[in-house]
């Protein structure tokens, strides 16, 4: 919530690859530490590496996406936003029944 829209300025001013890349970073980081809380972690623990996540997804999102739409016409824009946000929830919905599942 706080990470995306500054991630978002910085896309303007800084590769958007390089800063996707680094959010896509430290998500991975993020869910290696969450992969490896046990019972003797406490809720600091378990908040630090969910905060961690958070960041580093809201780092990757936005340039992600802007550079999504910026690579077709103006005029597909719609199209495209569309296509996003249903894969985006295709994705999610199938995450939830694999999880539910297993």
């Amino acid at each position: 919530m706080f990470v995306g829209p500054v991630a978002g300025r910085l896309a303007d001013r800084i590769n958007p690859s390089i800063l996707s890349s680094a959010g896509l970073g430290l998500l991975i980081i993020g869910l290696i530490a969450l992969a490896l809380v046990d019972e003797s972690t406490g809720v600091a623990g378990s908040l630090w590496r969910t905060a961690l996540c958070g960041i580093g997804f809201g780092l990757f999102q936005p340039p992600n996406n802007r550079e999504m739409m910026g690579s077709l016409p103006p005029e597909r824009s719609s199209n495209v936003s569309g296509v996003m946000s249903t894969t985006r929830t295709v994705g999610q919905s199938f995450g939830v029944a694999l999880v539910g599942l297993l």
